[in-house]
């Protein structure tokens, strides 16, 4: 069994938050769309330009595409950030018992118990594992397990092995 505590960051758990969120089919496709929505704001001012028919409201609308393209994830972020300040979430201290049929979660409001049978995939970010939670119940939730937390390196390839053990995926995500 492995024994975990630690109290989060707001940085760290904002990242966390935003890596999950990014993960999820939904709002993927709702970036996508803005995506593809910007580039086509900015082929139609393309067109304006060459025909000299260019107006403030085009250049501040492509200025605004660029802008989205190149900062959505800091907006993203951003957002997430200040709510998790609003919550205080870097107060609560949680801790986590793992072994090999289920994680025990428990901070000063709420305690859950996952079995590991109804965890897809795991999330490995930089600085930590998001754990997604299934079910009717936990739709949108997931664990947070940051590196930090575990003692050494040791109990870090303890937790491996038993994912490795039960054939649990391990998704590397570059957000953090």
């Amino acid at each position: 069994m492995i024994n975990i505590s630690y109290t989060p960051a707001n940085p760290e758990f904002a990242a966390a938050t935003a890596a999950f969120l990014l993960q999820r089919p939904t709002l993927r496709l709702m970036l996508s769309v803005s995506r593809v929505a910007c580039v086509m704001v900015i082929i139609g001012f393309s067109l304006c330009l060459y025909a000299d028919a260019v107006t403030y409201k085009n250049v501040i609308s492509t200025i605004l595409a660029i802008l989205w393209m190149l900062f959505y994830r800091k907006v993203l972020y951003a957002v997430i950030n200040s709510v998790i300040r609003s919550r205080d979430v870097n107060k609560i201290p949680f801790d986590f018992n793992i072994d090999k049929k289920r994680i025990f979660c428990k901070n000063a409001k709420v305690s859950s118990q996952v079995e590991w049978k109804t965890i897809k995939f795991i999330i490995d970010t930089y600085t930590g594992y998001i754990i997604p939670l299934t079910g009717v119940n936990n739709a949108g939730r997931f664990l947070w397990l940051p590196k930090r937390a575990f003692s050494d390196n040791n109990q870090e390839q303890d937790f491996l092995k038993i994912l490795s053990s039960l054939n649990k995926s391990i998704k590397k995500t570059r957000w953090d």
